[in-house]
């Protein structure tokens, strides 16, 4: 009797040990999901941080008949900038993001002067620079349909973003010869849809945004003695994505985007009107993961716009899920 008693507890006790060594496993496996297979929200009790390179340099744009021009000035304007990223799991369903941006860009032109009484012209050279704190941003997501095995889920993001950054022109010695700002100077808002099925080894996700600026005052030029009221346009975003999940570390992304952004003012004693602007573009990505390790790249390339930028925007992000 006492040698069944004796075996009956020594099964117990494996069948304890395999399951705590269970619980131990399965958050594990959820860390090495990647981008397609992992729900949107981070999971309860989950901290993820990152850090993202972003580099562009402004070299050409589309001009209001949406045609590729180069700027005409003899300028070359390049931002290298980084961004630390903080999220956290509430609760399976519910996450918040912190967003630290760190500016870094830098402006080199030439100026030709014309003397009429010299009969000559004088070239003067500028290599402007602006480093710093940026304009932080906090988002809140929540899962309103949560995600199930091929169902459809939607989340709603809605951030906020703070004008932390400096937002006038500093160290001011002459017309070629300050550093740039590098903040927006007013508080903005917005919120987002987005709704995604996963089938492995595929996600689809379409989203959609619409981001309300409000009203700053600034600099808004060096040599202005005093801020100028200003407002940036509200802004609407688009957008629909396709990953592939080659394996079990590696996916492919790629997304079509488009921005409207809605014409601004800047209040002088007479109204100046920032004409609105759109842009449609391709983003390619590639998305890399080993264990708790993700490493994203991505190129959005502006395929068509009105008013806007026509360069490329490279970005690099590195995530370490605690």
């Amino acid at each position: 009797m006492k040698g069944i008693i004796l075996i009956f507890l020594l099964l117990t006790l494996d069948f304890a040990a395999t399951g705590q060594v269970e619980k131990l496993i399965v958050p594990s496996d959820l860390k090495q999901q990647t981008i397609v297979t992992e729900p949107i929200t981070l999971r309860k009790g989950y901290l993820r941080a990152g850090i993202a390179l972003s580099y562009f340099a402004l070299d050409k744009y589309f001009n209001s008949a949406s045609k590729k021009e180069y700027y005409s000035l003899s300028s070359w304007h390049t931002d290298f900038s980084y961004q630390i990223s903080l999220r956290y799991g509430i609760t399976d369903k519910f996450e918040v993001d912190c967003s630290i941006p760190l500016k870094n860009e830098s402006t080199r032109a030439l100026y030709m002067v014309s003397w009429p009484g010299l009969n000559s012209n004088i070239s003067l050279s500028s290599n402007l620079k602006g480093k710093g704190l940026s304009d932080c941003e906090l988002t809140l997501k929540y899962q309103l349909v949560p995600e199930k095995e091929d169902k459809i889920s939607l989340t709603v993001w809605q951030w906020l973003t703070f004008p932390t950054g400096q937002k006038n022109y500093t160290n001011i010695k002459s017309f070629t010869d300050f550093n740039l700002p590098v903040g927006d100077g007013a508080f903005s808002t917005g919120t987002e849809l987005t709704a995604r099925r996963i089938k492995y080894p595929y996600s689809y996700s379409f989203w959609a945004s619409y981001a309300i600026n409000f009203q700053g005052s600034k600099l808004i030029s060096q040599d202005d003695l005093s801020e100028t009221k200003f407002k940036d346009g509200n802004y609407l975003m688009m957008g629909a994505n396709f990953n592939i999940h080659l394996n079990e570390w590696i996916a492919l992304a790629n997304e079509l985007n488009y921005k409207y952004n809605q014409k601004g003012i800047i209040k002088y004693t007479v109204n100046v009107i920032k004409d609105p602007a759109w842009a449609f573009s391709y983003q390619p990505g590639l998305y890399f993961q080993i264990r708790r390790f993700r490493v994203a790249e991505a190129v959005q390339v502006p395929i068509m716009g009105k008013n806007d930028s026509a360069d490329p925007l490279y970005v690099m992000q590195v995530f370490y899920t605690f």
